[in-house]
């Protein structure tokens, strides 16, 4: 038999077709306790015919129970393209007694493009099939089944079973087929039963299952690593008429520096204007900053996924005549750039997105998504985002920072790290001057100076909004009651860790609670930072704070400046806390007619044991506490 997970297939639909499985009648109690959906079958078997091919099947079965299961299933996505295709999708519907209902039609099947036509030049589309919301009575179930066919073996799957908080799993299978020629690698985290490979003549089979597993509730702050997870990936494979390895982090680098090499020639002319263009400048540094953003201001960004080319840059000379390429295209260009200038510089893969985790450095594989450049240095290395026409030179942020990345050298790849950023370099200075008048309404001025990934928020809103776009922006994200946004401002300084200072003319009514002759002033005009989630004595998983978003330093001064002198009658004491997370403190001084608050907050991303969630939750409560204190004072008569 050639293709094994057929008869695998046709075994497991043998026994669920025996045990009537689309009749909830059958579901075991405890895995419907608080239950969204139940999963009857997630059968997902992963072929590898040859090194350049490869066929798969996945075959799902969920009794949705409410609302939220439908909203969470009642779709399934698949792409395609020209390495992939389609051989069958098919969808039903069955009751609650496993009386099939309907199936999918041809016009509940989209066929759509995935591409941006402003950005994106794509042969990859995507089909989906949509169940109708809201038809059946709850509970039915749902069955979807899916073929494929892949002439690339470059990119092997994942298992994750648990796809969310209130899902229970009644069975979800696991199935890599691979030649004996061709093993498999693989790595098992949280897995309670190991797979055991068993031979099958030319074939060995790899499974895993997950059996009757009640719903579980996903917590605040876990990361997806903490569930049970299984990676896959070739040893070698093909893709159109180029071989790689992908054993080792040194020839996954090979690959890929093999595929993109000869294809960085500029033309002389350029060479020549690049030359003219430092020749008066003798700092390094300063070069590559000249030469940077000359770059951004004559290329744009453009994703080019044509075939081979989702993975091999276009030539230098082509973005030399058209100016356009997507981000290997665009990095491969730079090089071409540097290297006329007499600058070694390298491409590097690394795995972008703010919220994406670092990669499994104990298992190479190929799971980038994005390509840039490394130039290194004596000291350290500079990195250059060449999709973007705004960043500041050597600037990555959130979307490529704190992680590692692959460089792509002449002696393969070297798995080395990206920029870290730091809380003293993600902080935020915040002075106000506040003016009170006898009717508690006041005037204020705010500046405030954010650095480092604190900038990006304001960055992308400069950038990208028009005047007021922008001034609709900053009335949504101040949390101030009752205000109107009279004047703003921006300067943008682009430093290697850049920052953007914000000037803001604000009238805000009734700031003050009059209650004469005393009055009530909240000295933190801002309301609290962080939301508070519930804490949990049982908590089960150990908490991520991304460094994307916790690495912070917040520094508040806060001027409040009233009509006449005043007394205090209420001020809050100094509080201060300092914790594994961080630290908070925050004071106050009166004088003659003026309250001075002072606050500042540092807080540490990272990993924590979950016998410290409760110590967080604490640590968020007593900041969201301290920033609502008053204080109270009233006029000094006269």
């Amino acid at each position: 038999m050639k293709y094994y997970w057929l008869w695998i297939l046709q075994f497991s639909f043998l026994i669920l077709r025996a045990q009537n499985p689309f009749n909830v009648s059958t579901i075991k109690p405890e895995l419907k306790v608080e239950a969204d959906a139940v999963i009857r079958l997630s059968e997902h078997i992963f072929e590898v015919i040859s090194l350049s091919e490869v066929l798969e099947k996945k075959h799902l079965v969920v009794t949705l129970y409410n609302k939220k299961g439908e909203a969470e299933f009642s779709n399934f996505q698949k792409f395609y393209g020209r390495y992939i295709k389609i051989k069958k999708m098919e969808g039903n519907v069955y009751s609650a007694s496993g009386e099939k209902l309907a199936s999918l039609k041809k016009d509940q099947i989209y066929d759509m493009t995935t591409s941006d036509e402003a950005y994106e030049v794509s042969d990859v589309r995507t089909k989906v099939m949509v169940f109708e919301k809201g038809k059946y009575a709850f509970p039915y179930t749902i069955e979807f089944i899916c073929t494929t066919e892949t002439k690339m073996g470059m990119f092997y799957p994942e298992w994750s079973p648990i796809m969310g908080s209130h899902i229970g799993i009644e069975r979800s299978n696991f199935s890599v087929i691979v030649p004996k020629e061709l093993p498999l690698r693989y790595k098992e985290m949280h897995i309670t039963h190991q797979s055991m490979p068993d031979a099958n003549g030319e074939k060995i089979i790899y499974k895993w299952q997950l059996e009757n597993t009640a719903p579980i509730v996903l917590e605040d702050y876990m990361p997806e690593y903490q569930l049970p997870y299984v990676y896959t990936a070739p040893t070698e494979f093909k893709v159109e008429n180029f071989t790689g390895n992908a054993s080792t982090w040194k020839t996954i680098g090979d690959f890929n520096f093999q595929l993109n090499q000869n294809r960085n020639d500029l033309s002389k002319e350029l060479q020549q204007k690049i030359k003219e263009l430092v020749q008066n400048e003798s700092d390094t540094i300063r070069r590559i900053q000249l030469l940077y953003e000359w770059m951004q201001k004559r290329t744009r960004y453009i994703s080019v996924q044509l075939g081979i080319s989702g993975w091999q840059t276009l030539p230098a000379s082509e973005v030399e005549k058209k100016g356009v390429g997507d981000c290997k295209a665009l990095s491969n260009f730079t090089v071409a750039v540097l290297k006329a200038a007499g600058i070694k510089a390298y491409m590097a893969l690394v795995k972008a997105g703010s919220n994406d985790l670092d990669l499994q450095e104990d298992f190479p594989s190929i799971g980038f998504n994005h390509m840039i450049v490394c130039i290194p240095m004596q000291k350290d290395s500079i990195w250059l985002e060449c999709t973007s026409q705004t960043n500041a030179m050597g600037y990555q942020g959130s979307f490529t920072g704190n992680r590692k990345a692959l460089l792509l050298t002449e002696n393969g790849g070297h798995l080395v790290s990206t920029t870290r950023y730091t809380n003293k370099d993600n902080c935020q200075k915040r002075k106000v001057i506040v003016n009170i008048n006898a009717n508690g309404d006041a005037l204020a001025s705010i500046k405030t100076i954010s650095g480092g990934i604190r900038s990006e928020r304001l960055t992308s809103q400069i950038n990208q909004l028009n005047q007021l776009e922008q001034q609709k922006a900053i009335v949504a994200n101040l949390d101030i009651p009752d205000f109107v946004l009279n004047a703003f401002s921006y300067q943008t300084n682009k430093f290697r860790v850049p920052e953007i200072i914000e000037n803001l003319e604000l009238k805000i009514n009734k700031l003050c609670l009059m209650k004469a002759p005393s009055q009530f002033v909240k000295p933190n005009l801002f309301l609290s930072t962080f939301s508070r989630p519930d804490a949990s004595d049982e908590r089960k998983y150990d908490f991520y704070l991304n460094p994307n978003i916790y690495n912070i330093n917040l520094s508040d001064t806060i001027i409040y400046q009233f009509p006449s002198a005043i007394k205090t009658e209420s001020l809050p004491p100094i509080a201060e806390l300092k914790t594994i997370f961080g630290s908070y403190v925050s004071k106050y001084v009166a004088e003659n007619n003026k309250v001075l608050y002072c606050r500042q907050i540092m807080i540490n991303g990272g990993t924590f044991p979950k016998s410290e969630y409760v110590n967080w939750v604490n640590f968020l409560k007593f900041m969201s506490k301290q920033d609502k204190t008053m204080a109270i004072v009233k006029p000094i008569s006269n």
